[in-house]
């Protein structure tokens, strides 16, 4: 797989075959990638949290377009292996990269007390995964203010409203091929009114 765009642009990491590991193509990466960058949504020094992270793309795209750190979440003891070794290869230090051998759902509360501006879930399929990772997203308060979380699913998977966390406003929804790519940010409290002053 190739790196598409940053100071890694054109470097190839390496992809091992596994049950549920689908890494993003290139040219779902390049739409992503394009959305973000139309929302500001990775400023330079950008913290990155990639769950399921398998090959860790989205992660690894992060870090060459100017994220300064990416925590990567992947349970599979032999994928995890492939991308601590991709990591390496590339030259990046553990203190911008770093590999958390574990389940999602067991991670996420571990984490909390940091915060993340880019939250990059990508599902295996058909295993009804996304609702309960974005409540444990939203229950650790794992998003930074005016953070935004992209999901990768396939693109006939029921996700109705109730299943999303009322915190979460949707930023896009769109279909590429068989993929569904959906963008979050959390909705803002409003701030309170200033009130009317009173007439004598």
């Amino acid at each position: 797989m190739r790196i598409i765009g940053g100071r890694f642009g054109g470097r190839r990491i390496k992809v091992i075959e596994s049950q549920g590991l689908r890494p993003a193509t290139g040219r779902v990466r390049e739409a992503l990638f394009s959305m973000l960058a139309a929302r500001g949504a990775l400023a330079p020094g950008a913290r990155v949290l990639d769950l399921f992270a398998g090959a860790g793309s989205v992660g690894i795209e992060a870090l060459s377009r100017g994220a300064s750190q990416a925590l990567f979440v992947e349970k599979h003891p032999a994928v995890a292996r492939v991308l601590r070794e991709n990591l390496r290869g590339l030259g990046l230090a553990p203190d911008e990269a770093k590999v958390v051998e574990a389940d999602v759902a067991r991670a996420l509360p571990r984490l909390a007390g940091q915060t993340f501006d880019l939250v990059a879930i990508d599902p295996p399929y058909g295993l009804g995964l996304l609702p309960p990772t974005l409540a444990g997203l939203v229950a650790n308060g794992l998003l930074a203010p005016g953070g935004v979380i992209v999901a990768e699913i396939e693109a006939g998977a029921d996700l109705p409203d109730t299943a999303v966390p009322d915190t979460l406003e949707c930023l896009t929804d769109r279909l590429y091929g068989q993929t569904r790519i959906i963008l979050w940010t959390p909705i803002l409290p409003a701030s309170p009114s200033t009130p009317e002053p009173s007439t004598p």
